[in-house]
């Protein structure tokens, strides 16, 4: 054992003795590097390594100086941190314990804003796919705003000069501060618990990034992205971009351009009322036109099908039938004459008398058949013409008044009446009879069934 002047310490005691050192050393110590190895403890803790190309030490960030961070680090991530230099006596390791932290390059909400901005993506929440189509003329408006700011101000203003909104609901709440996430998330909380709104409108005027950091708050951006009703976000001014612009149904750059596009311009709806009543004046006439060539065109189809044109050709066909009646009976008669002639002929150049006695019983057997003939040609040619005669009367159209059956006509209009629901007690019909009309009102109405549609009476077929 080598003797020397020197006090042999324990472990714990030289461990306390480095540590002491080492504070009262580096009590307050600034370093810059990078972030790895982050991991948080179920306590709130924070551990990680900072290191740079050369080296590495060991660091802890306790709950106590944490909570305060606008941002979430990570591995990867340059930051610059402070605190005090010192030992971990446990396992005598060398670390720093933190007392603050920012990130590098960028400022901590910014840093904040793009972290949360990755994670809301990434879960869709600002899908174009999920935004909804505000109605382009709402009636009823909820806004969500300081009741005290420019904003509500400018918003009442634009709205005074336009038409269209019936309804608009103030949601008093604040818009920046502590309690200014809790206030929209209970605001939009209220709403979706009585949805009677056609849009919601989240907005606020311009200011700081700190200013408007409500406006990327978690809770809030969630709440914008669940409300059941389109949601119009116009926060801060043009070139001012939240998160809840991203998860908003449509953004607008600043409250009054809101005001805007929610109401339209008495004079621009006067113009485009203008023009949708020429509209409807133009598409009214193409109507009209079309529907008179329609009715043409079906006029002119129901007279192929009219019964007084089939009459009047079954009377022409009548007609030709019986000129061949005759004709036929006249070649008949002539055929018959010629015969009889040349029989004559024949008698007078044949002398004897048996021959002219049997001549004279042909000739009599040919005029018998002739005459027979005749009169079976003339029987069927009158069977025809009967047959045709009862054809045309079934068909014809008063035909069943002959039977005792009646027409029975609207009064005040001379429809055609198929069904008791087509009148009512108390209306005046007109019945026509085989022989007279009768006038007479309804003091009855029977009947049930599928009512059938009515037409107007055909032409010939009137009162």
């Amino acid at each position: 054992m080598t003797e020397t002047n020197q006090p042999v310490l324990t472990v714990s005691e030289f461990l306390d003795s480095a540590k002491t050192l080492l504070e009262s050393r580096f009590a307050q110590v600034a370093i810059r590097g990078e972030i790895t190895n982050f991991k948080v403890a179920s306590s709130g803790h924070m551990y990680f390594s900072l290191k740079d190309a050369k080296g590495r030490i060991d660091c802890a960030f306790f709950r106590g100086f944490n909570q305060g961070l606008a941002f979430k680090p990570e591995d990867g991530l340059q930051v610059v941190m402070g605190g005090t230099a010192g030992i971990y006596e446990a396992r005598g390791q060398f670390q720093v314990t933190v007392r603050w932290m920012e990130p590098q390059g960028l400022g901590g909400l910014q840093l904040a804003f793009e972290q949360l901005k990755r994670k809301l993506q990434a879960e869709g929440l600002f899908d174009e796919s999920r935004k909804r189509p505000l109605p382009r003329f709402p009636r009823r408006v909820a806004v969500l705003t300081s009741g005290g700011g420019a904003a509500w101000q400018d918003f009442l203003r634009i709205l005074e000069s336009r038409v269209g909104i019936e309804e608009v609901e103030l949601y008093d709440v604040r818009v920046q501060g502590a309690e200014a996430a809790s206030d929209i998330t209970a605001a939009f909380q209220r709403i979706a618990d009585w949805p009677e709104y056609d849009v919601v409108v989240l907005t606020r005027g311009g200011g700081s990034a700190e200013d408007l950091a409500v406006f990327n708050d978690e809770a809030v951006v969630r709440a914008v992205a669940a409300c059941p009703i389109p949601v119009l976000c116009a926060v801060g001014h043009e070139i001012d971009h939240s998160l809840c612009d991203f998860a908003a149904d449509k953004r607008a750059p600043t409250p009054t351009a809101a005001a805007e596009w929610l109401a339209p311009d008495k004079d621009e709806m006067a113009d485009r009322l203008d023009e949708i009543s020429r509209r409807l004046r133009d598409a009214l006439a193409q109507v009209s036109d079309k529907g008179r060539e329609d009715t043409q065109a079906l006029a002119d189809r129901l007279k192929d099908f009219h019964p007084l044109r089939w009459l009047d050709e079954t009377r022409q066909r009548v007609d030709e039938a019986s000129e061949d009646i005759e004709r036929a009976f006249r070649n008949s008669r002539a055929m018959g004459k010629e015969r009889v002639g040349r029989a004559g002929a024949v008698l007078a150049r044949s002398a004897p008398l048996v021959r002219f006695g049997m001549l004279r019983e042909k000739l009599e057997s040919g005029q018998r058949t002739l005459h027979q003939a005749l009169r079976h040609a003339a029987k069927q040619a009158e069977s025809r013409l009967s047959e045709a005669k009862t054809r045309l009367d079934a068909l014809h159209p008063l035909a069943p008044l002959e039977r005792g059956y009646a027409l029975v006509t609207r009064a005040k209009d001379g429809r055609v009446l198929r069904s008791s629901r087509e009148v009512q007690a108390g209306e005046g019909v007109e019945i026509r009879l085989a022989k007279g009309t009768l006038g007479a009102r309804v003091t009855r109405v029977d009947g049930a069934g599928k009512p059938v549609e009515t037409t107007p009476p055909l032409p010939g077929l009137e009162p």
